[in-house]
């Protein structure tokens, strides 16, 4: 079926133009690396409500600096809203949540996004949450 005013077919440079388009939107939403970054937690007995938390972050072995620390908890099953909180940078690779909030008690999953001036890492702990 032909529609009034519409080519039967894509131009041959438009096929081209279309791969280049697809292709450069695929490159630049593919997510960082995340097998780089290994993070330690620090956090006592945590509860429901607000809790500090210290994590040391480490790329290739050796301290995170200078980074810009998203911190990203989600529990391990559906229902909930996640909670996102920026980390503050305390030296040696270490970063600070204050007051993370817990809302729930169970397992959760922290995903850390750690941005440096030259590339953005991921990583991942779990914890469990008490009531």
């Amino acid at each position: 079926m032909k529609l009034s005013g519409y080519p039967s077919r894509v131009p041959p440079h438009g096929s081209k133009l279309i791969a280049q388009s697809l292709f450069v939107f695929l490159i630049a939403c593919a997510p960082p690396q995340q097998n780089d970054l290994t993070v330690k937690l620090e956090v006592t007995n945590p509860k429901v409500g607000f809790a500090p938390i210290t994590l040391t972050l480490l790329y290739q072995n050796k301290p995170l600096e200078n980074a810009e620390v998203i911190v990203r908890g989600d529990m391990t099953h559906a229902g909930m809203a996640p909670v996102q909180q920026t980390a503050k940078a305390i030296g040696n690779g270490r970063y600070r949540l204050e007051a993370f909030h817990f809302t729930m008690s169970g397992d959760w999953v922290l995903s850390i996004t750690a941005k440096t001036n030259s590339k953005t890492l991921l990583g991942e702990t779990r914890l469990g949450v008490n009531p």
